[in-house]
């Protein structure tokens, strides 16, 4: 299952919580961690993984899963940069352009990881679960971004219009 279905999933049981109990007499810090926990409890107890699923057991080991995951999706990033520069070489203002739209989504980013954590900086905030939580969205990001990046290795087929910079197939 993907990024995308595991935080469709992640939403489903602050719904739950909202149903069946009234969390407005819940200290704020409660209701997160209760979030935090049954982010846990939906990761585990439907079975959902990303790549080839979840291996941990522990939560140490899960935020260390995803953390790895994360790390992964940045080398494949940094990698796509590489052969986009290297196919591009000779093309002085697309590398500029390159490196300026990279650097802007960086800043996106984590502009974006900041949105949705904007409690990050405060201990216990979103309970043991937030690196797994962080790692998760992080690397849906960077999956996006390279998504996003593939059509200078790939191409558009033949007979597009609007190529610009983009190589035709």
């Amino acid at each position: 299952m993907d990024s995308d279905a595991l935080i469709h999933r992640i939403d489903r049981p602050q719904m739950f919580f909202n149903a069946t109990m009234n969390l407005k007499s819940f200290p704020p810090h409660l209701v997160r961690i209760l979030t935090a926990a049954s982010v846990l409890v939906a990761v585990l107890g439907f079975g959902l993984g990303l790549g080839a699923g979840l291996r941990g057991q522990s939560q140490v080991e899960l935020n260390q899963q995803m953390s790895d995951d994360d790390q992964a999706a940045d080398q494949k990033l940094s990698a796509t940069l590489k052969e986009i520069k290297k196919r591009n070489s000779q093309d002085v203002k697309f590398l500029h352009s390159l490196d300026e739209s990279q650097s802007a989504w960086v800043l996106y980013r984590d502009k974006q990881l900041t949105l949705i954590f904007p409690a990050q900086d405060e201990p216990q905030a979103y309970g043991s679960s937030f690196p797994m939580c962080w790692s998760i969205w992080k690397a849906r990001l960077t999956n996006q971004r390279i998504n996003e990046l593939s059509v200078w290795l790939e191409g558009i087929k033949a007979g597009e219009v609007c190529t610009g910079s983009i190589p035709v197939k």
